[in-house]
C-alpha cells in the first residue's frame, strides 16, 4: 500500500512539474512575442518596434539566475537531500565545466528570440517540439542508449509533424509573415538541435559531478549572462540593417532598449513577466 501511495505522489509531482514547465514556457514566449509587436520611442526620438533579442536573452538568463534563491535557502536551512548530494567537495574546475552548456544556452536562446521576429509564434512553439527528436538521436551517441521500436515510432510522428508545420508555414495560403518565414524555421530548428546538445551535456555533467540541479542551473545562467553582457558593447558598434521599420542600425543597442521600456509601461511589464516566466520554466 505504501509503495502505491508513494508512486502516486511521485506521478502527481511529475505531472504538476510538466504542466508548470509547459505553462511558464508558453507564457515566456508569449511575452517575448508581445514585446516584439510594441512600438515605443527610442533614443533618437522616433517610434519603432522593440527589436532587441540579445537583451531579451539576458533577461531570460536573469530569470534563470533566480534559481540561486531556492538553492541558497536550502543551503541556509541545511536541507537534507542537498547535504547528502553535496557531501563531496565540488572543485572550481567542475563548476567551470558548465560553461560549455551555458554557451549552448546562449546560442539557442539568441536563435530562438531572433526566430520569433521572423515567423509566427505558433510555428515557433510547435517546432520547439523537435528537441525531443534531436535529443533521442544524440543520446544514442552520448550515452550509447538503445532505442526501441516505440521510440522510433514516436520520433517518426514528431518528424512528420515537423514536416507538416514547416510546409504549412512556408506554402500555406492563409499564413502571413512579417519576416522571412524560411529563415525563421531554419533558426528555430537549429536552436532545438543546440538545445538537445546542451541537455545531453548537462546529463553527463550531473551524472559525474555531485552538484544540485538548481546550483547547476544558476551557474549556467551566471556564465550565460556574463557572456552576453560582455558582448553588448561590441554589438553596439556592429552595423546591421534591421527590418520592420527599425531606425537604428546596430546589432544590439541596450541603451535604446532601456529607453523604450522606460517610456512604455506595457513593454516594461511584458519584459519583466518574461523574466519571471523564465524563472518558473527553469
Amino acid at each position: 500500500f505504501l509503495s502505491v501511495y508513494f508512486f502516486s505522489i511521485m506521478a502527481c509531482r511529475l505531472v504538476l512539474l510538466s504542466v508548470a514547465n509547459v505553462g511558464f514556457g508558453a507564457l515566456g514566449v508569449l511575452c517575448v512575442k508581445f514585446s516584439d509587436r510594441i512600438s515605443a520611442p527610442g533614443v533618437d526620438g522616433h517610434m519603432h518596434l522593440f527589436r532587441h533579442p540579445v537583451l531579451q536573452a539576458i533577461g531570460q538568463f536573469g530569470g534563470e539566475l533566480l534559481c540561486f534563491i531556492p538553492f541558497c535557502c536550502m543551503l541556509l536551512i541545511k536541507y537534507r537531500p542537498y547535504v547528502e548530494l553535496t557531501s563531496e567537495r565540488i572543485s572550481c574546475l567542475s563548476r567551470l565545466k558548465f560553461i560549455v552548456p551555458a554557451m549552448c544556452d546562449v546560442l539557442q536562446a539568441s536563435l530562438t528570440l531572433v526566430a520569433l521576429t521572423e515567423t509566427n509564434l505558433s510555428v515557433v512553439q510547435m517546432l520547439r517540439g523537435s528537441v525531443v527528436f534531436f535529443t533521442a538521436l544524440l543520446s544514442t551517441g552520448f550515452f550509447r542508449r538503445r532505442l526501441y521500436g516505440f521510440h522510433w515510432l514516436g520520433m517518426l510522428a514528431i518528424l512528420v509533424g515537423i514536416v507538416v508545420v514547416v510546409a504549412s508555414s512556408l506554402w500555406g495560403g492563409g499564413h502571413v509573415f512579417k519576416g522571412n518565414a524560411f529563415e525563421g524555421v531554419v533558426l528555430i530548428i537549429g536552436a532545438q538541435f543546440i538545445t538537445a546538445m546542451q541537455m545531453c551535456m548537462e546529463e553527463r555533467l550531473l551524472s559525474k559531478i555531485p552538484i544540485h540541479p538548481l546550483q547547476a542551473c544558476g551557474l549556467e545562467s551566471l556564465y550565460a549572462s556574463a557572456m552576453l553582457g560582455a558582448l553588448l558593447a561590441p554589438m553596439y558598434w556592429l552595423p546591421m540593417r534591421l527590418p520592420h521599420g527599425h531606425r537604428r542600425f546596430r546589432l544590439e543597442d541596450a541603451r535604446d532598449a532601456l529607453h523604450q521600456m522606460s517610456h512604455n509601461a506595457t513593454l516594461l511589464v511584458a519584459f519583466l513577466t518574461a523574466i519571471v516566466a523564465a524563472a518558473g520554466f527553469y
